[in-house]
């Protein structure tokens, strides 16, 4: 086998565009409701699913929309509208059920360590665990797959640089994405009872 490059599973960049694995900290936005209601949420930590080859065409689009009147419309094929990301938790806060708490007010079941085993080993399809490196203050963290948003492109940019952590490098993202995709594109089956 070839060796890799790739010698740590985190790596940073200039944010001059946002990519594919990115991991941020206490990112807020609002999620606006029927009558106008609106829910503020904000994450510990995110990473972002999107597409890495449609992020940057998606940041070639910030500059031209800074030089273009608004009124004059921009030709652009590679229009990306969102952002797509997963919150991530920390392992502890999965494992005692307390992770949506301060966010909706739910817990769940809490997670018996014989359970954890394989969550932590990225052996069940609905979770994802990233390794912590405290020298980028990231611990250990776990993204379950469940639960995804979107944030317009230009407004997610706007804070995106006051957010970032790190990156997950190549191969680690490229595992992220094949399994948060699996999970997505899995098939429920119905019950039929037998007579």
């Amino acid at each position: 086998m070839l060796k890799s490059r790739i010698n740590c599973y985190y790596a940073k960049h200039d944010c001059q565009r946002i990519s594919q694995g990115d991991i941020l900290r206490d990112f807020t936005f609002i999620i606006i409701g029927k009558g106008g209601n609106q829910l503020e949420l904000k994450f510990p930590y995110i990473v972002i699913l999107s597409q890495d080859c449609d992020l940057e065409h998606g940041s070639k689009l910030v500059p031209l929309q800074a030089a273009s009147p608004e009124t004059e419309p921009i030709e652009f094929n590679q229009y990306l509208h969102n952002v797509l990301f997963s919150p991530a938790f920390t392992t502890e806060s999965i494992k005692s059920g307390q992770h949506l708490k301060d966010l909706f007010n739910i817990t769940t079941k809490p997670i018996a360590s014989d359970l954890m085993k394989p969550i932590k080993q990225n052996e069940n399809p609905r979770y994802h665990k990233l390794i912590s490196d405290l020298e980028l203050q990231i611990p250990e963290l776990i993204i379950d797959f469940k639960a995804y948003y979107t944030v317009q492109f230009n407004l997610f940019y706007e804070s995106y640089k006051d957010h970032y952590l790190a990156t997950t490098n190549e191969l680690f993202r490229e595992n992220l994405s094949q399994r948060f995709a699996f999970y997505l594109n899995r098939v429920g089956l119905p019950v039929i009872a037998t007579a």
